[in-house]
């Protein structure tokens, strides 16, 4: 019960911050987004049919409204929330507050669980003010409750990692700026190894889930399955862009046969879903769910890490000479100012 007052502090002191009333308002917009989104593409997508040959304009719209929905909320979380809660602990140490928690009965342990605690909160405020938006593709049709858990699955862990990210970036440097750099950085790397880690589950849920293909089939599932999931993407920014529309299920397109469109669309998830057997989409639903628990021991992770560094780190050490020397010879103001003096003389 140590920490309840650290908790008391923090609440207060983050109700009084705007970033935390903004947050909720750039979710809205980016649902907003969405649909403004969701809406162009369903406008450019009925212009590749035939007349009289269009799916419904409701499931389309369902189908669209839920990929983009997805896909916002997705990107939302990796940005804003490493974003809003990198200086958790840096702002202590810059305003030397610090070493005064050390005062009470605290540890590091407790002073970094304390203060997590609260920014977890306010990233759970964002993420289920965006979030059930998500159910609303279903009373249009073309999205199944499946999907939506699943979609939920996915930013859950995101949240966890971009949670895992801001605790490490912020216990480094003292800085704001640096702790947003540092914070973007370290959701970088945990953004791209989370969707190679998702693609491996759908690997895995391919090759122990598809059927065996009909003796008259031009195209085997297993191969049409991997087809999506590989597509034809060249170069590492176009393989992430791929990997991000499957994680999100944000692409949506005329379906083709023999270089032909059909009268329907589809989507990455509902290729996936219909090739698959069930054991497959139980496969992919425990890879998801595993992805959860990594996440989560990830973020304990990174809240041991950073109660390591506030514990070797909470005292002022004074700098090395060296190091002090270099900064004085390279970053100086005055840096070879005799040289330069002569060419830019200054009066």
């Amino acid at each position: 019960m140590s920490i309840w007052p650290v908790i008391v502090r923090e609440l207060q002191s983050q109700a009084r911050q705007p970033l935390t009333y903004w947050l909720r308002v750039l979710g809205g917009i980016s649902v907003a987004a969405a649909f403004g989104v969701a809406l162009w593409k369903v406008s450019h997508l009925r212009n590749q049919f035939t007349a009289g040959g269009a799916p419904h304009s409701y499931l389309t719209f369902g189908t669209a409204l839920f990929g983009k929905l997805n896909l916002f909320i997705f990107l939302v979380i990796w940005i804003f929330v490493p974003l809003s809660t990198a200086d958790a602990i840096s702002r202590e140490r810059r305003e030397g507050t610090l070493a005064l928690l050390y005062l009470t009965k605290l540890r590091s342990w407790g002073i970094v669980a304390g203060k997590a605690s609260v920014h977890v909160l306010r990233a759970l405020s964002l993420f289920l003010t965006v979030a059930p938006w998500l159910m609303l593709p279903l009373l249009f049709g073309g999205v199944g409750v499946k999907d939506v858990g699943l979609a939920l699955m996915i930013n859950f862990a995101a949240l966890l990692l971009a949670l895992a990210a801001e605790l490490l970036a912020s216990t480094v440097p003292r800085d704001w700026l640096k702790s947003v750099i540092l914070a973007q950085l370290f959701a970088l790397i945990l953004f791209v190894r989370m969707l190679y880690v998702h693609e491996d589950v759908l690997k895995h849920a391919i090759i122990s889930g598809t059927a065996p293909a009909p003796a008259n089939a031009w195209m085997a599932p297993m191969a049409m399955t991997f087809q999506h999931l590989r597509g034809f993407q060249a170069g590492m920014l176009r393989r992430m862009v791929h990997l991000i529309e499957i994680t999100t299920n944000s692409s949506i397109s005329v379906s083709h046969q023999w270089g032909f469109p059909r009268s329907s669309l589809e989507t990455h998830w509902q290729v996936f879903w219909s090739n698959l057997t069930p054991g497959g989409h139980q496969a992919w639903s425990q890879g998801v769910a595993g992805m959860i628990v990594r996440s989560a021991f990830v973020l304990l992770i990174a809240l041991a890490i950073a109660a390591w560094r506030v514990q070797n780190s909470w005292r002022d050490a004074p700098p090395q000479l060296a190091v002090e020397g270099w900064k004085r010879r390279f970053f100086h103001h005055a840096f070879a100012s005799t040289r330069f003096g002569r060419i830019w003389p200054v009066h």
